[in-house]
C-alpha cells in the first residue's frame, strides 16, 4: 500500500484532543490544571484536562486515562458537549470537549499538570490565557 503524504492536505487532517470539563456536584466546582511550557501553545496556562487520542482506544477510554494520568480523578464521561478547532496555532488540532463528572475531591498534579484546582465554573474563564468558545462559556454558566 502506497504511504500518504499529509503535508499535501490543506484541510481534514488534525491532532484530535480530548478535554474533560469535570464537575463536582458536591463541590459545585470544575476541575482545571495549570501546565508549564506547554510545548504546542506556549500561551497556554490553565486548561482542562484531558490530551490526545490513543490509536487503540475509544474516545471516551482514552480520556478517562488522560484525567486520571494528570489528575489522579476516577470520571464518568457523561457526554460531548462541543467540538472546535484551535485558531492559537499553525499546527491544528480538533478538540472535543466532554462533560464528566467526579465525587473525588482531591486531585493530584502530575504528567504535564504542576497544579491542579477546583474552581467556581463561572470563574474558570478568569484563569485561560487562551481562547474560550462562547459555547463553552454558556455551558460552564449553566452548571451548579
Amino acid at each position: 500500500m502506497e504511504k500518504i503524504d499529509f503535508s499535501k492536505f490543506n484541510k481534514g487532517i488534525f491532532m484530535i484532543n480530548a478535554v474533560g470539563i469535570v464537575y463536582n456536584k458536591k463541590l459545585g466546582k470544575v476541575l482545571i490544571g495549570k501546565r508549564e511550557k506547554d510545548p504546542y501553545v506556549e500561551s497556554l496556562f490553565w486548561s482542562f484536562p484531558g490530551g490526545r487520542i490513543d490509536y487503540n482506544n475509544e474516545i471516551e477510554d482514552s480520556l478517562k486515562e488522560a484525567i486520571k494520568k494528570k489528575t489522579g480523578i476516577d470520571v464518568r464521561v457523561k457526554e460531548i458537549i462541543f467540538a472546535r478547532i484551535t485558531p492559537e496555532i499553525d499546527r491544528k488540532q480538533a478538540i472535543l470537549y466532554y462533560y464528566c463528572e467526579t465525587e473525588q475531591e482531591k486531585p493530584s498534579a502530575s504528567d504535564s499538570f504542576v497544579e491542579v484546582k477546583w474552581v467556581d465554573s463561572k470563574e474558570c474563564k478568569n484563569y485561560f490565557t487562551t481562547s474560550v468558545h462562547p459555547n463553552i462559556i454558556k455551558f460552564l454558566d449553566k452548571l451548579k
